[in-house]
């Protein structure tokens, strides 16, 4: 579970729950401010505390614009440095796992990076297989496993899909030219660990940037929005064939990588050779800009429709626990800091009653994006507690099967939480 702090508009920094409080701790501190991206916060303490803290930690953050992600990657090799590197940029949030500098694995939040999608492009699962899949009860959990179980693939050709996987994953780590990165001292798991040359994928990732660079001459980004002027004719392969037919002007080359389930890489460069054929418009527009954040009676539903789940659950366990009021405890705690919860308690079964609460909300006159913010790190804290008290009582399986729905409710609304 993620700890977070809420900066106000007057300097002020308010943990938004107990356990960021002890988090930071007990003792009062000095630290000088440093001049960052608006996308972190770092402070030194002065004088620096002699002690060395036990367990996992960051020991290495910074500014995505401002360093190689080459050159990181190469010191992080040479130097055989073990751990978690998550790079967070507007659009996603990737992680490569490092065991003694060499990459070990990889996750991505962009749907086409899944390994699922991944194994479709390989040609290696049908589309209509791997949707019906998903769709069903046991689709939960690891889905490498899952094809491999239900017969969709073979577990050595899995380990190819899972090898490509971190390849595109690893890519798409150099090509990102904003956001922050960390790395945390995590101990990884060898069990099941890829063995990946570093070096090789390093080189074999410069070639495709260097062919970026090519494409970057005529498309400076992935948010340009491409308008065909010919039709496809037979000279074109399919994928370009496809790409062509959508492009409307309205639709950025993100877009379309999405909708045909390609990489970025390969979407841009199918896009530069229309360019250079000439079915495309020379000069494309920019797309207006990401989708818009969820407004806070969103983020309420949605929630909502997560804790009925959860206490549905809860409800039909053999020992069902008595948490009503602990689990509004939470939403009171957090009213000492934000009005808008005050006298709001769960309702028997489990949701917000959303039209008090939104009523507190538009008499602060607060129905903004931030106040979407605030209700999704609250919700998100009660969400955990109650998954907790699931967790406590339910199988594997039925746990990762709870989490993989509330995932899928929780997808709308991921903007609030950046």
């Amino acid at each position: 579970m993620d700890n977070f702090l809420w900066l106000n508009a007057d300097g002020t920094l308010i943990p938004e729950d107990a356990e960021t409080r002890d988090m930071l701790g007990t003792q009062q501190a000095h630290f000088r401010l440093q001049p960052t991206s608006s996308n972190l916060l770092i402070g030194i303490r002065t004088p620096c505390d002699p002690g060395q803290p036990e367990g996992e930690r960051v020991i290495l953050a910074g500014d995505a614009t401002g360093l190689s992600l080459v050159d990181m990657i190469v010191f992080l090799n040479q130097c055989r440095i073990s751990g978690l590197f998550r790079l967070t940029s507007p659009d996603s949030e990737r992680k490569l796992t490092f065991v003694d500098g060499e990459i070990r694995g990889a996750s991505s939040s962009v749907a086409t990076e899944k390994i699922g999608e991944v194994a479709v492009r390989m040609g290696f699962v049908q589309r209509d297989r791997l949707e019906a899949l998903l769709a069903s009860p046991t689709g939960s959990g690891r889905i490498g496993n899952l094809m491999v179980e239900n017969g969709l693939i073979q577990r050595h050709d899995l380990y190819a899909c899972l090898r490509q996987q971190v390849t595109e994953i690893f890519l798409a780590c150099l090509m990102v030219s904003e956001g922050v990165f960390t790395l945390t001292n995590q101990k990884v798991s060898a069990q099941r660990a890829l063995n990946i040359n570093t070096q090789g994928l390093l080189m074999d990732s410069v070639r495709q940037m260097d062919e970026l660079k090519e494409f970057r001459k005529r498309i400076p980004s992935s948010k340009v929005c491409p308008r065909a002027i010919r039709a496809a004719d037979s000279s074109l392969e399919k994928d370009e064939a496809q790409i062509l037919s959508q492009c409307s002007g309205e639709k950025s080359i993100a877009e379309l990588a999405l909708m045909f389930r390609m990489s970025e890489f390969d979407a841009t460069k199918a896009v530069h050779h229309l360019l250079e054929l000439g079915f495309l418009e020379p000069e494309m527009k920019t797309s207006p800009g990401a989708q818009a954040e969820p407004m806070p009676a969103e983020v309420i539903s949605v929630f909502n429709r997560v804790f009925s789940m959860i206490f549905s659950v809860l409800r039909s366990l053999p020992k069902p626990p008595d948490i009503l009021d602990e689990a509004s405890n939470v939403l009171r705690l957090q009213s000492e800091l934000f009005p808008m919860f005050r006298g709001i308690q769960l309702l028997p079964n489990g949701e917000v009653p959303a039209q008090q609460l939104m009523q507190n909300i538009y008499e602060l006159n607060a129905d903004t994006p931030e106040t979407s913010h605030v209700l999704y790190s609250t919700f998100n804290e009660l969400m955990y507690f109650l998954l907790f008290e699931a967790g406590e009582q339910l199988d594997p399986v039925s746990d990762e099967q709870l989490s993989a729905r509330i995932k899928a409710l929780l997808d709308p609304i991921e903007a609030a939480s950046r």
